[in-house]
């Protein structure tokens, strides 16, 4: 798919019908053909830039029909996050064992000249439903908790929260410095998405969606 394929929207202008394009949208991970491209529009446009991801990850494109509307991206989890920590309630033991069961969505990005009102909820919910099954054909094992983390100094995480995800808490606010360029965070909120099962080592519960008891998914 070409750059211009892509983003020239006054050749695939979106349907004056929002609910049209709503309806319409799939979520899918890239193809190997198309990491440059995602590559380059993400390096390009996000506020973060974009020099890769950590360890386990994965690409996902945001389409109607042939047009992308935005891209996701994936990697392994955080090593350290206190209070996603203390939410699931794990010992140090179970944490080195289970951590890959977690995947950071890192990337977020509405590509520019998209103007569907409110469509990052759903995306992100159509992501997930896929996510897990996504995560096993390409790294050999499931995903049971999505987590991200937000600069409340640019944004609210309005998004996560009107796709089920909870406010767990705020992150220490140490220097962090990232494989793309050394950067400052301030302190995060961390939110979470449970996808599955309990990873404290009990066994697993269906707990309420809200909840944030340690030891068990809300």
């Amino acid at each position: 798919m070409a750059y211009e394929g892509v983003m020239k929207h006054d050749a695939h202008p979106l349907p004056s019908d929002v609910r049209e394009v709503v309806k319409g949208v799939e979520v899918r991970p890239v193809s190997a053909a198309e990491q440059p491209l995602w590559d380059r529009l993400m390096r390009r446009h996000h506020y973060l830039g974009f020099q890769g991801m950590i360890g386990e990850s994965l690409r996902y494109a945001a389409l109607y029909q042939d047009r992308w509307l935005a891209l996701l991206g994936w990697s392994s989890a955080a090593l350290k996050c206190g209070v996603r920590d203390r939410w699931i309630g794990w010992t140090p033991a179970l944490k080195i064992q289970r951590l890959p069961l977690l995947a950071n969505n890192c990337r977020f990005l509405i590509l520019p000249g998209v103007r569907v009102p409110h469509p990052a909820s759903r995306i992100l919910a159509l992501n997930l439903k896929r996510l897990s099954h996504d995560w096993h054909l390409s790294h050999g094992h499931p995903i049971r908790i999505a987590e991200t983390f937000v600069d409340p100094e640019l944004y609210r995480g309005t998004c996560y929260r009107a796709a089920g995800w909870a406010f767990l808490g705020h992150t220490r606010g140490l220097p962090t410095t990232t494989t793309y360029t050394p950067i400052t965070a301030a302190s995060k909120p961390s939110l979470s998405d449970p996808l599955g099962k309990t990873l404290s080592g009990s066994s697993p519960t269906q707990a309420s969606k809200h909840s944030s008891k340690p030891g068990s998914l809300p």
